[in-house]
């Protein structure tokens, strides 16, 4: 039970996996900025699909049918999915979730 607490108020798991893949997401982003086609992969995030909308590069996590959920690099912070939910991580990299 606090185990799980500490999950749902926290969210460390996510905060944990982040902080490992930082310097994958850096270099993702350099190779990204550079006219790179992006990687396949991203750290310890498990990527089921890259795909580039508008000038920005989603990594999607999450392929459910009702929305798809992952990391988003976009600098400028345009961010051209429809969205339910965002979560800025800083460097120019969000956490979305579409409707």
């Amino acid at each position: 039970l606090l185990l799980t607490l500490t999950v749902v108020l926290s969210d460390w798991p996510f905060r944990l996996v982040l902080g490992l893949s930082r310097p994958a997401l850096r270099r993702a982003a350099r190779a990204i900025d550079l006219g790179a086609k992006p990687s396949s992969s991203l750290g310890w995030f498990p990527i089921r699909r890259v795909e580039e909308r508008a000038g920005v590069t989603a990594y999607w996590t999450d392929l459910d049918p009702s929305g798809f959920s992952g990391l988003v690099y976009s600098p400028s912070g345009s961010l051209p999915f429809n969205l339910w939910s965002q979560r800025a991580l800083g460097e120019g990299w969000y956490f979305i979730s579409e409707d």
